[in-house]
């Protein structure tokens, strides 16, 4: 679903974060259209401190149930 209400999807943006040493995770919740309780999304990304930077180690959706690193994305099936 690449289709959103930009006007409600800024309205309803809540970021929390949480740190825990040189680890880190900022949920996102948010809704896409204005009504629909199936408009409502929760976005965490997981973030690792590197070097002294902060980088992203996941992402996952709460909503959809799923984790980016758990998908095999670029594997081969071959």
């Amino acid at each position: 679903a690449q289709d959103f209400d930009q006007k409600t999807l800024s309205k309803t943006l809540k970021l929390t974060e949480a740190v825990n040493g040189d680890t880190a995770e900022v949920t996102a919740s948010f809704n896409l259209f204005p009504e629909g309780d199936d408009s409502k999304r929760e976005m965490v990304w997981s973030l690792k401190k590197v070097d002294g930077k902060w980088k992203i180690a996941d992402i996952s959706s709460k909503t959809s149930d799923w984790t980016l690193s758990a998908l095999g994305c670029g594997t081969s099936a071959e």
